[in-house]
């Protein structure tokens, strides 16, 4: 479990299993070659984690490595949450 403070004060959380607002960003290399068996395993390995805020839509990704305690935060120009982590099936 972990928590990250958005800047624009709200407190995001990834306790729930599966979560809408944690995920990973991979590259098109990354999944050139990729064994369909394994790929769940690569995506979190290879990406870089981003977590989404539901209040403004600021991104947080991992930054400058991987796995890395710290974040870059990217705001969306609208302001406005776009919730890319729900993913219609």
């Amino acid at each position: 479990m972990a928590k990250l403070s958005c800047p624009c004060g709200e407190q995001l959380s990834n306790i729930l299993s599966p979560n809408t607002i944690e995920g990973y960003l991979i590259n098109d290399m990354q999944l050139e070659g990729m064994d369909e068996t394994i790929e769940s395993i690569s995506i979190v390995s290879n990406g870089r984690g981003v977590w989404e805020c539901y209040n403004c839509g600021r991104l947080a990704f991992d930054f400058p490595k991987k796995g890395d305690s710290t974040v870059k935060w990217y705001l969306p120009d609208d302001g406005k949450p776009g919730k890319l982590m729900h993913i219609d099936t």
